[in-house]
């Protein structure tokens, strides 16, 4: 019982706490920041979600489906993962970067953000990156009682 509040308290409570933060920062956001640059934030953030979901492709869950599948060697599988990661985050960084003009004017429509579009852009392969290391040490913290008895 013990483990699983650790565990919580670890991984649980840390989003929690993130989450909460974002709710008490709402009325600073908007006592600095003007409707247009509060909206413009919001939709970069909204991009930003989305552009997660094309650059990682969820490989953390594939590679979670077969960590602990008895045939499966296990340092091939994380260096897979790591580097399937890579090539994808860095490919839509730079497809990203090289279309943010369209994007930036086409798409969103506030050309006047493209420093702060760039910030994105660059926090993308870094997330990507602390999100599967993070899944990486659930796995082996878990590994020793996971593991069937022989």
């Amino acid at each position: 019982m013990w483990k699983f509040f650790k565990d919580f308290f670890i991984y649980g409570f840390s989003s929690v706490i993130g989450k909460i933060a974002a709710v008490f920062l709402i009325p600073i956001y908007t006592n600095i920041l003007t409707r247009e640059e509060y909206g413009a934030m919001a939709m970069l953030i909204s991009v930003k979600g989305v552009i997660d979901l094309v650059s990682n492709l969820n490989i953390h869950s594939g590679v979670a489906r077969d960590y602990y599948e008895k045939d499966i060697d296990q340092r091939t599988l994380v260096s897979t993962g790591f580097w399937s990661i890579l090539s994808l985050s860095i490919s839509v960084f730079i497809l990203s970067i090289l279309g943010r003009f369209f994007l930036l004017n086409d798409v969103l429509g506030f050309p006047q953000y493209e420093y702060s579009f760039i910030l994105v852009l660059l926090s993308v392969p870094a997330g990507n990156f602390v999100s599967y290391f993070a899944i990486l040490t659930r796995f082996k913290s878990n590994r020793y009682y996971m593991l069937p008895d022989h």
